[in-house]
């Protein structure tokens, strides 16, 4: 009897749109509801991203209205919700923080064909003391190594060079070998290990003398390569990639 009273307890500390969302076959309508409510047409100007950053086969963008309501319709997915460590309750969790303004969010797209395959987000230094990025493709047609890769330079290009952090990392969940396969190719070194909600993940930090070795290495490879252009294209709006 202690543990459940202690359970409800836990639970009435909640948000009342968490304690909604809690109840069966309630948490995508009440999801919906909340984005329309706490955030609706003004919620683009929320997500922090000015730019648009192109690196070889993706470019990032500031997310439209559309663009926040399917990201935050992705995590009803528990692929998504569980690996952001959100577990069933991403899409009300997600909603109540990205209305604080705290986060940066931004839109990932294919230069070839101009679609939507993607998101990322940069979460405020907290208790790991430094942004931190997390990123989801749900499509596993697009889900590959160059696409990852490309995605995550163009992200540390932005916050180091236009918004001038100074420490960014990642974790990576110990059953998601790919995730961690993306940051070791990299060429970030992993760090220590925590455990949170009986996972167990490994941290990855960077700082800026970190980019920019990691930035020359990207400017030497386009110059091996004699395309004559730079590693990366800052795109003005209306964010149209350069093919």
């Amino acid at each position: 009897m202690k543990s459940k009273t202690s359970e409800l307890a836990r639970i009435l500390e909640l948000p009342p749109l968490i304690q909604l969302s809690r109840l069966p076959g309630m948490r995508r309508p009440v999801t919906k509801l909340a984005f329309h409510w706490m955030l609706g047409e003004r919620c683009a100007m929320l997500s922090r991203w000015v730019l648009g950053i192109q690196r070889r086969t993706v470019y990032l963008v500031p997310p439209s209205v559309e663009d926040l309501e399917w990201m935050f319709d992705q995590f009803h997915n528990p692929e998504i919700s569980e690996m952001f460590g959100y577990l069933h309750l991403g899409g009300p969790i997600m909603i109540y923080r990205y209305s604080a303004g705290a986060l940066i969010v931004a839109t990932i797209k294919l230069v070839a064909t101009r679609e939507r395959i993607g998101f990322l987000i940069m979460y405020p230094p907290a208790e790991l003391r430094f942004w931190e990025f997390g990123y989801a493709i749900p499509d596993p047609a697009n889900r590959n190594a160059f696409n990852a890769l490309n995605s995550t330079d163009a992200l540390a290009h932005y916050m180091f060079e236009h918004l001038e952090v100074s420490l960014l990392g990642w974790r990576t969940r110990e059953d998601n070998r790919t995730a961690d396969a993306v940051v070791r190719r990299l060429g970030y070194p992993p760090g220590e290990r925590i455990e949170e909600l009986g996972h167990r993940y490994t941290l990855y930090r960077l700082n800026r003398e970190g980019w920019m070795k990691r930035r020359e290495k990207l400017e030497r490879g386009e110059a091996r390569q004699q395309a004559g252009h730079p590693a990366f294209f800052v795109l003005p709006p209306p964010y149209e990639p350069i093919t």
